[in-house]
């Protein structure tokens, strides 16, 4: 049965000093930015609470969706979208427990499901426009050809 010592080792047999440990300098890129110091957290308890997520992805993700309604003494009630209400409920202690933290106080925490906001309807296009493309030549001509009216004028989206 062979034996065989470790690299280090075998260079301290020989009689030669091991090389001293690598050090790495922390990198000047990395900023720890302490809780209090948090930029807006004073003034805005709901930036404190943005802050105080910042470590975990899925709490984040959450409270971006999410709107602070109220806060009064130890309730505090969340505006939550249809979409996300059921993934919110799911995770609802540990967002009382980071409310807690970023606050320093115990909370109750009440949902409340956001109205859903109606896509705003396209403008109606003026009958003067109709006029207007009524006139084109290619228009006229493709009315001509076919036998065609206009229906409807829709004005094109803004790239």
């Amino acid at each position: 049965m062979s034996t065989r010592a470790a690299p280090a080792d075998s260079a301290a047999l020989r009689g030669r000093d091991p090389a001293p440990p690598t050090t790495v300098p922390p990198s000047p890129d990395i900023v720890v930015t302490p809780r209090a110091a948090a930029p807006g957290a004073a003034s805005d308890p709901w930036a404190h609470v943005l802050t105080a997520a910042a470590p975990n992805r899925r709490l984040r993700v959450l409270l971006n969706d999410c709107s602070l309604v109220r806060a009064e003494d130890d309730v505090v009630v969340l505006g939550v979208s249809q979409a996300l209400l059921s993934a919110v409920r799911a995770n609802e202690k540990e967002l009382c427990d980071l409310l807690a933290q970023a606050w320093d106080r115990a909370v109750k925490l009440e949902l409340r499901p956001l109205e859903p906001t109606a896509p705003a309807a396209p403008p109606e296009p003026s009958p003067q426009a109709a006029a207007e493309v009524a006139e084109h030549p290619v228009v006229k001509k493709a009315m001509e050809l076919f036998g065609a009216k206009i229906v409807r004028v829709q004005p094109r989206k803004d790239a």
